[in-house]
């Protein structure tokens, strides 16, 4: 059987699908990519302890047989690269794949497919059907607030998505901070348990989110596995047990006072003030009063920095320390030109949201503790 396929479309799917191949693999199948024919497309697939990735390339097939095979994916990556035609021209033999066009015909010593985990699908199971766009969104919201440490008695090292009625909720924290980013009028019953999702897990629902353009995904929970899909690429892992914190209770029922202000202003105003702030703390005063939101680094051994940010401010002056890096981190991220910081008083919760007047189906609350 031999199978043509477009030689940029199959790069680029085999670029998406390596940094998900162990490079340490007991089983030798697993340390390279899968390759195999599948109706009319040329299915590639990774599989690892966390996740398992499969992509459909459009592809003519021709010949009887069968065609699976089982590559170094770094390899496969660099020869498809240095090719200069536009088709390539695959052929399965034992262990062995030729990959040939033109005047050139390389044979790369694989392996065979035998045991290599086939990928998970949907299938029947109830699944919830979101804008790939919004779910890509979604995690840049949020992904960055997850914690790196993970000793406590809540499992917050990971991504939690949950249906909250008919919205979805994806969720950060790291115990200092948390980020909430919610998509409404949706119907996501499948999701009503809760899944807690492992980095690597996101990272490749992201990257199948950044290959549909204009599509929608999928995503279903299964047992102990998540499975999320689009029309080209099927996603699947474990997901983690443990408890995930009621986040609710974390976003305060009422705040005193409001500031609005241009986001991209107050960025360049944080990234000024930080270039000298203590490398370990990274704490900021921040002062709001009528029209003005002041920016304060006191003196350390890097020097000392001021700025400030005019603000449509309502509520009484208020004065409070965050943490810059952490404000930069959510602000980098969002797209609206305009943002609303909610406080209480100095000691409580501040909240960070889009105030724009048409911000789309997502809402998105940033919630970190002063210092």
């Amino acid at each position: 059987m031999k199978v043509s396929v477009d030689r940029k479309a199959l790069l680029k799917v085999v670029r998406a699908t390596s940094p998900f191949v162990p490079k340490f693999a007991k089983e030798a199948h697993r340390g390279g990519v899968r390759l195999r024919g599948h109706g009319v497309s040329l299915e590639v697939a990774s599989a690892s302890n966390a996740v398992a990735v499969a992509s459909l390339v459009p592809a003519e097939i021709t010949g009887d047989g069968s065609f699976s095979v089982c590559v170094p994916v770094a390899m496969l990556s660099k020869l498809i690269t240095a090719r200069s035609k536009d088709d390539v021209e695959l052929e399965a033999t034992g262990e062995t794949l030729s990959v040939a066009g033109g005047r050139s015909r390389v044979e790369i010593a694989g392996r065979a497919s035998d045991g290599f985990p086939d990928p998970q699908h949907i299938g029947e199971s109830p699944a919830c059907t979101i804008p790939a766009a919004d779910l890509a969104r979604m995690i840049d919201l949020t992904a960055f607030a997850v914690s790196r440490n993970n000793n406590g008695q809540y499992n917050i090292g990971c991504l939690y998505l949950r249906s909250n009625g008919k919205a979805l909720d994806v969720v950060a924290t790291d115990g200092r901070r948390m980020a909430l980013a919610t998509l409404h009028d949706i119907d996501c019953e499948a999701l009503a348990a809760g899944a807690m999702l492992p980095m690597p897990m996101v990272k490749a629902i992201r990257g199948m989110c950044a290959a549909t353009r204009g599509g929608h995904a999928r995503i279903a929970l299964r047992d102990k596995l998540v499975i999320a899909d689009t029309a080209t690429q099927t996603v699947s892992g474990n997901v983690l047990e443990g408890i995930y914190p009621n986040y609710k209770p974390v976003l305060p029922l009422k705040c005193d006072g409001f500031a609005t202000m241009n986001r991209m202003e107050l960025l360049s105003a944080l990234r000024q003030v930080n270039c000298v702030a203590d490398e370990l703390a990274r704490r900021a005063n921040f002062t709001i009063r009528d029209g003005l939101c002041a920016i304060e680094v006191e003196k350390t051994f890097r020097g000392a920095a001021t700025a400030s940010v005019s603000a449509s401010v309502t509520g009484a002056p208020v004065q409070f320390i965050l943490n810059l890096d952490m404000m930069i981190d959510a602000l980098r991220v969002m797209r609206s030109k305009v943002v609303r910081l909610e406080y209480q008083d100095k000691n409580r919760p501040i909240v960070l949201t889009d105030a724009d007047e048409d911000s789309g189906p997502i809402t998105y609350k940033y919630v970190l503790m002063p210092l």
